[in-house]
């Protein structure tokens, strides 16, 4: 679009154009959300990213006929094994069950205990050699 004798584009060339006010009031403005808009991204990742990796220990699943089942434990049988998997109270249960059904159970492995002795730390361990003594 052409006023009068000058373009735009020539304006600015010849510096006929007028400044523009927003732009320096804007700018600043700008800038400093694109910090606040990076803090967020970064804290987030951070967030969700320790979700990811502490995941914990690997589940398993099991599915078979329900043999026995009490408010602390279910019986199940997968084939010619006979699988007894304690229930806690988070236990997340859907649906009924009854001696006769067949369920997928969704487990983990866990420790409760764990002991070691010195003696067999010891055989394990290798002996870590010093460097030989230089002349």
């Amino acid at each position: 679009m052409v006023l009068g004798r000058y373009s735009n584009r020539e304006r600015k060339i010849e510096g006929l154009h007028p400044p523009n006010v927003a732009s320096r009031v804007v700018r600043p403005y700008r800038q400093s959300m694109n910090v606040k808009i990076i803090c967020l991204l970064a804290a987030v990742i951070l967030a969700f990213g320790g979700v990811a990796f502490a995941a914990g220990a690997k589940s398993y699943e099991v599915t078979g006929t329900v043999l026995e089942t009490t408010p602390t434990k279910i019986v199940v049988q997968k084939g010619a094994e006979r699988w007894e998997i304690d229930l806690d109270p988070q236990t997340k249960v859907r649906g009924e069950l009854k001696v006769g059904a067949t369920v997928t159970i969704t487990y983990v492995m866990s420790a409760t205990k764990v002991e070691g002795s010195a003696a067999a730390a010891a055989q394990t361990t290798p002996a870590v050699r010093s460097p030989a003594p230089t002349p």
